[in-house]
């Protein structure tokens, strides 16, 4: 059996896996790692190399930030400023939130960053008597963070791994704010368009029940 065959059966295995969730994700990453090592498609170091990577060492940076700003208490200044700030306007508070993560989770990791956010925007929402809703917030929230993770090189792994490609290729690599220009002009165009038409969209299509937390954070 060719070396390709063997490579799209794990591939296919471990796609499975991912679906049904047999294992957290990062451990069967790990099996169709090894699997791809020990069938001899890759060899030791190939397989392994990459936890030396420079993103896989940026990613536990960033990583390391992020929840050094969930400890020290700045993600909850920076909620509370925000609550401050909009009030019980939803769809202003949408795009604030939207345009904050955005610009944090080009700093820090951008799943970090949604993390950060949730708990307060729950809070928030528990005791704005509906002005507020979760169902609304959170998905502008997740749109903000891929956005903005992708205007540096720490913010997400996506722009981390390119530029290892380009690395490898021997092409010119980027500098940490290659792409941030792209970055706010598509921050920029999407936090106009939820002004515009996007949150009216969402809260027509998001006409399922609220779901109301039973304690209150806030």
């Amino acid at each position: 059996m060719g070396q390709s065959t063997i490579a799209l059966i794990i591939i296919g295995i471990v796609i499975v896996m991912y679906i049904t969730e047999v294992f957290s994700v990062a451990v069967t990453s790990l099996i169709g790692m090894f699997a791809l090592v020990y069938s001899n498609v890759l060899t030791f170091n190939d397989g392994f190399s990459c936890f030396v990577s420079t993103p896989a060492l940026l990613t536990i940076g960033m990583i390391i930030v992020a929840d050094a700003i969930l400890e020290s208490g700045v993600g909850n200044e920076i909620g509370a400023l925000l609550g401050k700030v909009v009030g019980q306007r939803e769809k202003l508070f949408v795009i604030v939130v939207f345009i904050t993560a955005a610009v944090l989770s080009a700093f820090a990791n951008n799943s970090a960053i949604v993390a950060l956010f949730m708990p307060f925007i729950a809070s928030l929402a528990s005791v704005s008597n509906g002005h507020i809703t979760k169902k609304n917030t959170y998905m502008p929230l997740a749109m903000g963070s891929l956005v903005g993770g992708t205007g540096t090189l720490v913010g997400c792994t996506a722009p981390l791994l390119a530029n290892e490609v380009l690395s490898y290729t021997g092409a010119q690599t980027m500098n940490f704010f290659t792409t941030a220009p792209i970055a706010i002009v598509m921050v920029l165009a999407v936090a106009v368009c939820f002004w515009l038409f996007l949150y009216d969209y969402m809260a027509k299509c998001f006409d399922f029940e609220e779901v109301v937390d039973t304690e209150k954070n806030a």
